[in-house]
């Protein structure tokens, strides 16, 4: 670090803000590179957070801190463009990965029968990503296997201090009796609200 910063101090002026523009750049293209390759929407994908609670919680998971953000409110309201903003944020220093919880049940069950891979190997690139979205929580048929899923997922990351970005229609009082419309186990649904909310920062928007 010593050496670093002898060599640093010892640059011209112009060199050595040549070289914090190079740095930048660098710094620029790979936080875009993990923005193209999260999935996100590509109406989101250039845009910043339009709420202090978002912002503040992106920076802190860019940084390191394992927490969870929700963002609730009715259709239409923005929760997943301000969603895709906090990972924007996220990806300066982390890979960012953005998904509907469907799209995580579409990839563990293209596995089956004739499939390529394993369940676990299709829930490993959820599981494992620095910061993780799931868009429309409780959107998806709440089936016995649903849950089962969406449990193992939340279980793993929150045992691993993995932050995600919630965004759902439901409220934390109607969510669970989404989640067990269809008869889901409550301890089941009990846990899983405790590994979305526990610690969480938890933002109602209204769209106005």
């Amino acid at each position: 670090m010593a050496k670093a910063m002898a060599i640093r101090d010892s640059l011209p002026p112009e060199a050595f803000a040549a070289a914090e523009e190079e740095a930048a750049m660098r710094e620029a293209a790979v936080t875009a590179r993990r923005v193209l390759m999260s999935g996100m929407p590509k109406r989101f994908a250039n845009c910043a957070p339009s709420m202090p609670e978002t912002a503040a919680w992106a920076e802190g998971a860019a940084n390191g801190e394992p927490s969870n953000l929700v963002l609730y409110g009715e259709a239409g309201c923005g929760k997943t463009r301000e969603a895709c903003a906090a990972l924007q944020v996220a990806a300066k220093s982390k890979p960012v990965l953005f998904a509907t919880f469907g799209d995580v049940l579409r990839a563990v069950r293209s596995t089956y029968g004739a499939g390529e891979g394993s369940e676990e190997t299709a829930l490993s690139r959820y599981r494992c990503v620095s910061v993780l979205c799931i868009d429309d929580l409780g959107k998806e048929r709440p089936t016995a296997d649903a849950i089962e899923k969406l449990f193992a997922l939340l279980d793993h990351r929150y045992g691993r201090m993995k932050p995600t970005v919630f965004t759902t229609q439901y409220t934390p009082q109607t969510l669970p009796r989404r989640l067990m419309a269809e008869g889901a186990d409550y301890e089941q649904v009990d846990a899983i609200m405790r590994r979305v909310y526990q610690g969480a920062k938890a933002v109602a928007i209204d769209g106005r």
